[in-house]
């Protein structure tokens, strides 16, 4: 009987490991530790957004925080080869990456504009921020490849 759960433990014990093995080797990649800092300045930028009180201690590094999420975009479009391999069924996947590259680019440079003027408030800087969110998304909607299987 304990040779049974000795063998049904280590086929578990090696199962998980081969299991963590894989999604550790699929992560990475010069796209992915970007969109990791990229999801950093985001939330950061939606806590500093969330309220009057968020805002007021905020408002002085959001600016910086944003001309950083700038870079990050612009380097993002550089890294079209990346997430065109990954791309499944999109049609011009390089121009598309390069277009959404560039709404991401822009509607950051607006809301730049906005944070950076002092007479700006935390409402009128959350709403401004909102285009910059729906432009993550509709990249994501056409790159983001969820894995299969599992």
């Amino acid at each position: 009987m304990n040779r049974k759960w000795i063998v049904a433990i280590a086929t578990m014990f090696s199962f998980s490991a081969l299991v963590a093995g894989l999604s550790v080797a699929d992560e990475g990649g010069p796209l992915h530790d970007l969109m990791e800092k990229v999801n950093v300045k985001n939330g950061a930028i939606k806590k500093a957004t969330r309220s009057k009180v968020n805002y007021a201690k905020a408002q002085k590094e959001l600016p910086a925080l944003v001309e950083e999420l700038v870079k990050l975009s612009k380097d993002a479009k550089e890294l079209s080869k990346d997430a065109v391999k990954k791309a499944k069924n999109v049609k011009d996947a390089e121009k598309q990456w390069a277009e959404l590259s560039d709404a991401f680019t822009k509607e950051l440079e607006k809301f730049h504009v906005k944070v950076s003027d002092t007479k700006t408030n935390a409402e009128q800087a959350k709403s401004a921020y909102s285009p910059v969110s729906q432009s993550c998304t509709k990249c994501h909607d056409v790159f983001r490849v969820e894995e299969d299987g599992f």
